[in-house]
Order: C-alpha cells, then structure tokens, then sequence
C-alpha cells in the first residue's frame, strides 16, 4: 500500500457514537477505532471528514480485510469474504497444480470470484469453472491461455486445479465470495494460505463511497454496524480513505501515486474476552554475537499488546545478559516471530551452559515463559 502521509494527514477524523441517549465525541488518530458493541445489536457511529487542502478533494472509501504477519507487518491484500494463495516456487510447462479448500457458514446462492497472478513472467487471469457455491453457474476457460485455472465444487469442497503451458516462478491466487464465508484449507500445493477468521467487515455498511470535498469543508460519514447474536471477544476489518491518483517524478521516472490510509476497526463484545498465550519456541541461533529468535501465540479471542526480556541464565541461576524485549501487538489466532540479538561489538558468553529465557507479558494473569538451553564451547 503505498501511503503519502502529508496528504492524507490533512484529512482530519472525528469519532462519535451514541449508546442509550448518551452521547460521547472523541478527537482520533486516523489510524484505529476501538469499539464495544453487544452481540445482536446495530449501532451508527459517525465519522468527520476535514479537508484543508486548497483545492476541491475527492475522497472515496472502502472497507477491506487485513492481518498481521508473523513479522509484524500489515498484510492488506487479503480479500474481503475470501482468501489468498502464494506459492514462491517455479513452474515448468504441462505441470499441474491442485489446491483444496472448505467452504462453511455461507448461503448456497453465493457467487465466487477468483483471480491470479504469476511472478516472473507476469500472467494474469481469472478462474474458469464453477461461478457459484451451488454449481448453478459456469464459465468457461480463456482460449489458447498460457495459464489457466479451473475451480470445481463438490460438497463445499472446493478444488482448484492449475494447468501451465508456459515456465514461470511465483504465483499468487484469490478467491472471493460475495457473502460471508468461512475458509479453511485443505491443501495449499505447498504455499502459504490467508484469510481473516475474525473478519467484522460484511458487519459495516457505509453512509457514503466517495465525497467531494471543497477547501476547508467538513463532512460526516456514517458507519453502521450490525453486530451477529454470537459472537466473542474482537473482531476487525478497516476502512480504507483513498484519494484521487496522481501523477509524481521519482527518480526521473513518472509514476502514478494512489495516496490512501487505513484506519483499523475493531469490535468486542464486552465480558467475552479471553487471553491466553504462549511461547511455542525458543531457539539460539548464535552464542557469539547473542542471537535468538522466539514465537509468541495468541490462543486468546482479542488483540494482545506484549512486551518483556530475553534473560540469559547461567549455571548457577545468575542472569547473565538481559535484553527488552519492545512492545508488539499479536491479533487472536496469530503468531509473532521475535528476533533478539546482541552487537558485534558485544564479548561473547565464556564457555558453559546457559538457558535463554523468554518472558513475556500479554495483560493475563502472568507472563508466559519459553526456553532453551544452550552450550558455549
């Protein structure tokens, strides 16, 4: 997502909502919205827009899905209702690749839209075949195409099967439903599969799709969200303010700029929340320069925001080496890989065993403690 922040900073947000009669309006960062909304409840919360650009605005919004990476980063290229596939391998022609997925908790009628892309050379193309999760429409497959791929629906098994005439290396694949769904997959050819479990953004409907925006003009939007009888803890979505593309000079080269922000929303259900945690693993890449990694799981139902220290213990129990570990946040049913290491410049641990400590604080009743044991020859 490519961001102009002195742009889109000068579209100033205002969050108010009303609960029972009272009232309340909040100054926000235009970065997340954290709302506690009852489970089988509909509620409208307003959003001001505020433009002190010197000429006429148009801003369009939209709502997305999104998820962390075991790294920390956003990943906003997940599909609303749907999935994404990413294989880094290459590809050689007459190979054919299978994928399999689930589909549950979605109406038959629903249709399906499905696309891909490959890396090196880049082809694009839709997926041919089934159109709806009851079978009821079809399309056929490009003529002549150098990729294709085909999806078939038998008892909401959903297969989708790859068929190359050309050599390539990388591909990344989608799919998306028209309706709320629930995809698990059955086997991803050997890639990486994503979709947002805890999806809330089929729960929002937006007063308005684009605005017009004069000089120094304010104007409300209003988000309502329908929240279902059952659900627990957080759920999450964003809504996207893009503005008008534009063309920049970088590097001698003209590119086109489409500046855009996300703002994050989440909802919890209030008293459903549960945090939980772990640390699943500790490794010791390196004793000279210190270097450890660790996993951190939220097994819990809302976001945890973690920090704590890597302690290094030697055989006597005397903490030898200490390090802070910073502040992360993990979404629930996600992971954080944490990379820990000292300087170069740092004397190396004498010779003995050692055990690295992880401990981390999650808002639970205490930490969660990982480890592992080490030599130093």
């Amino acid at each position: 997502m490519k961001t102009q922040v002195a742009r889109l900073c000068a579209l100033a947000l205002a969050l108010a909502a009303t609960f029972g009669g009272a009232s309340w309006a909040a100054r926000v960062i235009p970065n997340r919205l954290d709302l506690a909304q009852a489970p089988g409840t509909t509620e409208t919360y307003t959003l001001l827009l505020e433009s002190d650009q010197e000429a006429p605005e148009e801003v369009r919004l939209y709502l997305g899905d999104w998820k962390r990476a075991v790294d920390g980063e956003h990943d906003w290229g997940i599909p609303v209702n749907g999935a994404r596939w990413t294989l880094d391998g290459s590809f050689a022609a007459g190979d054919v690749v299978t994928i399999q997925y689930e589909v549950a908790g979605a109406e038959d009628g629903l249709s399906i839209v499905g696309s891909f892309r490959t890396g090196v050379p880049q082809v694009t193309g839709a997926v041919a075949g089934v159109r709806r999760l009851d079978g009821s429409e079809t399309q056929a497959s490009a003529a002549g195409a150098a990729v294709t791929v085909t999806r078939s629906v038998e008892a909401r098994i959903v297969t989708l099967r790859l068929e190359t005439h050309v050599d390539f290396h990388g591909l990344v694949l989608t799919e998306a439903y028209s309706g709320p769904v629930q995809l698990s997959s059955l086997d991803p050819a050997g890639g990486s599969f994503d979709t947002v479990e805890r999806s809330c953004t089929s729960w929002i409907v937006i007063s308005e799709g684009s605005i017009q925006l004069l000089p120094g003009e304010k104007r409300e939007v209003a988000l309502t969200i329908t929240t279902p009888d059952a659900m627990d803890g957080s759920y999450w979505s964003s809504l996207f303010v893009e503005a008008q593309p534009e063309i920049i000079e970088q590097g001698g080269t003209r590119i086109l700029s489409i500046p855009r922000t996300a703002i994050k929303i989440f909802v919890t259900a209030p008293g459903t929340e549960i945090l939980v945690a772990r640390v699943a693993s500790v490794s010791v890449l390196s004793a000279a320069p210190l270097a450890v990694t660790s996993t951190f799981e939220n097994l819990g139902n809302i976001e945890l925001v973690v920090s704590g220290r890597l302690e290094i213990i030697d055989r006597t129990g005397t903490v030898v080496r200490q390090m802070a570990i910073p502040e992360f946040k993990v979404l629930p049913g996600g992971m954080r890989v944490l990379s820990v290491a000292e300087s170069s410049e740092v004397a190396g641990l004498p010779s003995g065993i050692y055990q690295a400590v992880v401990r981390l604080e999650y808002g639970g009743d205490g930490p969660v403690v990982g480890v592992r044991g080490f030599r130093v020859p």
